[in-house]
């Protein structure tokens, strides 16, 4: 598939060209001698880019849409319609490398969820106002970058797809290598929704086509990056597929450092009578749930019981055929997921399509085995720390699940084999992949 083109102002292939060739020699410098600017819209897991270049002493700023100190982000998780900007801080990062556009997204919450009223977006709808908000945060933020000092030989650009068109442009005007982190599979994700929808009719809670301006924006940003960073091979697959070169991708897993490190508790795992499985994440057909559900009816005479936790994006109609033998407990809160990774035995992600799954750490760092396809992250390793699965195969889910319910020992061990597997994906050794990728695609382009 050819990769679209931008969606406004074009880069021209003389500019694409000269970043190339006039500036790229001096881009071959030591990955880890590169300071970054960071941007990214949102608080998506804690800042962790920001906050990993920030510990290597070379992070550069954080542009980002809504920043709060600690203690005026702990109130405002109170304030009603602003409660959802709560998690817009960090104690990890140091104020004054953050650069944000606080005040105009505070007005803008305030003013969509009080002012205006409140109605059920539709899928064109969630998207359209994705790239309003993507758009105006990459203006602002390349704005911001243009103002910066005079660019060295060291400088580098790390941004996340949707918000970035605008910095990534800026960037290559001045020749500064970039990265833009492409966090989902992209059309993929779309194309298993739709294949999904036609085999479970009527289970989709919101149907709808994404607007062909969204892909248009992704393919102008993949274009004008240097790197495109993906998660998992399963997401490099996708955008190759989708025409990004292969030379320009890279493949860095998630970092993840538990909140709270707990000691695993091994005389509690598999402990109760019954086998507890949970599924944490988005209720949807994109995440397999009706696989899930299969599984859960196969096993229905056996002692496992099912709790479903996540936003449901799922049709009423379909809650209603639910087997006895699962619990939907909806969305929850931060602290409620964390008491679930404690009284659980098991996590099951049957996902048709995920750009990592961050989940399946979390999970892992609580001693819980994964039952996972091959389509998330490389983090599930067969037989040692959980069960890779093909995708859709409700019978492979219901017998890893009737296995692990009659093996408690082997349950135990595999428990002790996810924390130790969890403890691999540090914040250092996701910097260090960052930093190895782009001098790699560098070296590649060099003339």
């Amino acid at each position: 598939m050819h990769v679209p083109g931008p969606p406004t102002e074009s880069l021209s292939d003389a500019l694409f060209a000269a970043r190339h060739d006039e500036h790229w020699g001096w881009a071959l410098v030591n990955g880890r001698n590169r300071v970054w600017t960071v941007a990214q819209m949102g608080a998506r897991e804690g800042y962790r880019v920001a906050v990993g270049f920030q510990r290597d002493g070379r992070l550069q700023r954080l542009l980002t849409d809504a920043w709060l100190p600690p203690a005026v982000a702990q109130r405002l998780a109170h304030a009603g319609p602003l409660s959802g900007l709560a998690h817009h801080t960090s104690r990890d990062l140091h104020p004054p490398l953050v650069q944000s556009s606080t005040a105009r997204t505070l007005a803008r919450e305030l003013i969509e969820r009080t002012v205006r009223r409140p109605r059920q977006l539709t899928v064109r709808d969630s998207y359209e106002r994705m790239l309003a908000l993507g758009a105006d945060f990459g203006k602002w933020s390349a704005e911001v970058f243009a103002a910066h000092r005079p660019v060295s030989d060291r400088d580098a650009v790390f941004a996340y797809n949707t918000g970035a068109f605008e910095l990534l442009r800026e960037a290559a005007a001045r020749g500064v290598p970039s990265i833009v982190d492409q966090v989902d599979p992209a059309q993929a994700d779309e194309a298993a929704i739709r294949e999904e929808m036609e085999r479970w009719p009527g289970w989709a809670q919101h149907e709808g086509r994404i607007p062909s301006a969204y892909w248009d924006r992704l393919g102008a940003e993949w274009q004008c990056a240097t790197a495109v960073l993906v998660n998992s091979q399963w997401s490099k697959l996708a955008i190759v597929a989708a025409g990004v070169p292969v030379s320009r991708v890279i493949v860095v897993p998630l970092a993840y450092e538990p909140e709270t490190p707990d000691a695993l508790r091994l005389d509690e795992v598999g402990s109760g009578a019954d086998l507890r499985v949970l599924w944490l994440g988005q209720v949807n057909l994109r995440k397999g749930f009706p696989y899930f559900v299969e599984a859960a009816r196969l096993v229905r005479d056996e002692r496992i019981q099912f709790t479903v936790a996540g936003p449901v994006r799922i049709s009423a109609r379909a809650l209603q055929t639910l087997p006895s033998n699962i619990r939907v407990d909806g969305h929850v809160s931060r602290a409620r997921a964390l008491a679930l990774y404690r009284t659980s035995d098991i996590l099951v992600l049957p996902t048709l399509s995920d750009g990592f799954a961050l989940t399946q750490l979390e999970a892992m760092s609580y001693g819980l085995p994964v039952v996972a396809t091959d389509r998330c992250g490389d983090v599930v390793e067969d037989g040692r720390n959980g069960f890779r699965v093909r995708v859709r195969d409700s019978e492979a889910v219901a017998a890893a699940l009737t296995r692990l319910a009659s093996d408690r020992d082997e349950l135990r061990r595999m428990s002790l084999a996810a924390v130790s597997r969890a403890a691999e994906f540090t914040l250092d050794r996701y910097i260090r992949s960052v930093d190895e990728g782009l001098a790699t695609v560098c070296r590649a382009m060099a003339p």
